[in-house]
């Protein structure tokens, strides 16, 4: 209901000004990280449980909503280029790598780095681009300059202890999420470490 309201004040606003930068921005938002990502999780949902017609009909929601979105945050770089940060290019790239879109994906999270080259979620994003790309040493190379840049970051060594899972080398990836945790980090980790040790 929230959502819904928040999406009709936007609207309105375009109504009243159609230039208006940052309606256009949320609404990109509202497209992208909710109703987008959330219409692919139910096609994920579907697509698993072999329910195939209400997953090509999530699917092609999740497609329309997508489009909208991008559509959105295009309008918002129409009426204001100069007005451009690194967050825009971050939204922008996360609504493609929603999309598995992963060279878009990739030249936003660039794009946003270039322009804040401190932001390390875009280069923890793009890190995990490189990974999903098969370009393991970028990713790691990545991760690397995280950790120079924010020495007290839990964000690379998690993603290093998730790299190495998937590479199937358990030890390696222990030792990443052991010093994640040193660092503070969210509970999942642990709660992994501790399922690993009791099994």
């Amino acid at each position: 209901r929230n959502i819904a309201a928040a999406e009709k004040r936007y609207n309105k606003a375009l109504e009243l000004d159609s230039s208006f930068y940052s309606a256009w921005l949320n609404l990109g938002s509202i497209y992208s990280k909710i109703h987008g990502n959330q219409a692919r999780i139910r096609y994920m949902a579907y697509s698993k449980r072999g329910e195939k017609e209400k997953a090509m009909k999530s699917k092609d929601e999740m497609i329309d909503y997508f489009k909208k979105a991008h559509y959105y945050f295009n309008q918002a770089l129409k009426y204001k280029p100069d007005y451009v940060n690194g967050l825009v290019y971050y939204d922008i790239a996360n609504a493609y790598e929603l999309q598995e879109i992963y060279d878009s994906a990739e030249r936003y999270y660039k794009k946003a780095i270039a322009i804040d080259s401190n932001f390390i979620i875009s280069r923890s994003k793009l890190a995990n681009i490189y990974f999903r790309k098969g370009e393991f040493q970028k990713a790691l190379d990545e991760n690397k300059t995280i950790m120079i840049m924010e020495p007290e970051a839990d964000v690379p060594y998690i993603n290093m202890g998730n790299y190495y899972v998937m590479f199937g080398d358990t030890t390696t990836a222990l030792r990443y999420y052991e010093k994640a945790i040193e660092l503070g980090t969210r509970p999942e980790a642990s709660i992994f470490l501790n399922r690993y040790y009791s099994s």
